[in-house]
């Protein structure tokens, strides 16, 4: 029997099933006589869904990471805190590396509570600026210690100042990277030890 084939994955036809929406937009399903159905993918070409932001990050940062010789390995997306992981050919130490994509311009980068705990000596965050869809990605990378003390230290700070109206500040689990003036992590690849 001739069944097509997308993306390796059929999809069993049921007329209560007609629409499904995911990260890319809407499937809609086109019928097949052997009683399976074909999806067919439209996009929004004027945003790109936060996800797909996220996804097209790590990817750049894989490649540039094997530009410059060493083997990376985008992990599975439930792989908690750990986006990459890298290492040199032949090497006996690796490294994990979290990156956090921003579509456009921006001087700070959201992060959470966990951020605060250090994954390890060889964790790094690379933090990536897409400029755009058609942009020139920017890359500042920064070792995990780094970051987790300044989210801890700058949340602490954040929580003794009063709100406008004199009121204390309630706790939350969002954190807020951001260099500080005189700090340049831009395409710090060399400070990843592996």
């Amino acid at each position: 029997m001739d069944v097509p084939v997308f993306s390796s994955l059929y999809f069993p036809a049921t007329p209560t099933h007609r629409k499904v929406r995911d990260v890319w937009g809407t499937l809609d399903y086109l019928g097949h006589p052997a009683g399976y159905i074909l999806p067919r993918m439209e996009t929004n070409k004027s945003k790109l869904s936060p996800t797909l932001v996220g996804i097209a990050g790590e990817y750049f940062v894989a490649g540039e990471l094997s530009r410059r010789g060493l083997i990376a390995a985008v992990t599975l997306r439930n792989t908690r805190g750990i986006d990459i992981l890298v290492s040199r050919p032949g090497g006996k130490t690796s490294a994990t590396i979290q990156v956090k994509t921003s579509l456009s311009r921006t001087a700070s980068w959201l992060l959470n509570k966990s951020d605060e705990v250090p994954k390890g000596p060889n964790h790094y965050y690379v933090f990536v600026v897409l400029n755009g869809r058609d942009g020139q990605p920017e890359y500042h990378v920064v070792k995990g210690d780094v970051v987790a003390n300044r989210c801890r230290t700058e949340h602490q700070d954040w929580l003794k100042e009063k709100k406008r109206d004199g009121a204390e500040r309630k706790d939350t689990d969002m954190r807020v990277f951001q260099p500080r003036p005189g700090e340049d992590f831009r395409d710090r690849w060399d400070d990843i030890e592996v």
